[in-house]
């Protein structure tokens, strides 16, 4: 340890998860994405961020987000642009489209387990299915998280990679993981703008009839 170095600094869990499945880059936008909440007129729709510089006002929306009890979600590729024509000074709207004129870059694969009655029973048994059949494909899992009712797998890549690259990946792992029988939700893993549950927020659950006390979503390894 370095002399006078602060031993009492603790990492920041969003920063470091989302630095390790996200493209960040100077040029390029990170979407933070919300659904419902006690004013839901300033929570619905998505906020664009340009990579690390914006950091902070990242974190700073993602914690009022959690205040206004709202279900927040990421966007998995980092875009090129945001929406000038919805934006506001200060405050730029999320784009995105599927589009390789729009997608910068993709670091990550998701698979989004299901936990319900067609489903896996339990959290366990998903990740029981699941991390065999991505070792017998020669694959590690990255980050694994509790969305609050399934399982979020992602396979992590070493470099961020364009559309063109990623896109026919993600088509191989989708088929891979219908031949093997994986019940999970294959329109998440083969979709580069899809939007996840981002850990260290709440799946307030409004979706489900049964909907009883909302749940972390958060990172288990």
């Amino acid at each position: 340890m370095l002399a006078g170095e602060n031993t009492d600094f603790v990492p920041d869990p969003l920063a470091q998860f989302l630095g390790r499945v996200l493209a960040w880059s100077a040029d390029s936008y990170v979407n933070i994405h919300a659904d419902g909440g006690k004013r839901t007129e300033y929570a619905m729709g998505g906020q664009a961020f340009r990579g690390w510089d914006e950091y902070v006002q990242l974190k700073r929306h993602v914690d009022w987000l959690n205040v206004n009890q709202s279900d927040v979600y990421f966007c998995l590729a980092t875009m090129a642009t945001y929406n000038e024509a919805q934006s506001k000074p200060n405050k730029r709207r999320a784009y995105r489209r599927k589009n390789p004129e729009h997608v910068k870059l993709l670091k990550a694969f998701v698979i989004d387990l299901d936990v319900k009655p067609k489903g896996y029973p339990d959290q366990h048994a998903a990740l029981k299915a699941v991390l065999p059949f991505l070792d017998k494909l020669g694959l590690k899992a990255g980050e694994i998280v509790s969305s609050g009712n399934g399982i979020h797998v992602y396979i992590v890549l070493d470099q961020p990679v364009t559309l063109d690259v990623w896109q026919p990946l993600a088509d191989k792992l989708v088929a891979a993981l219908q031949a093997h029988g994986i019940k999970c939700d294959t329109g998440v893993t083969k979709n580069p703008v899809t939007l996840i549950r981002l850990p260290g927020t709440v799946n307030q659950d409004r979706k489900r009839k049964d909907a009883a006390i909302p749940k972390p979503c958060r990172v288990l390894t």
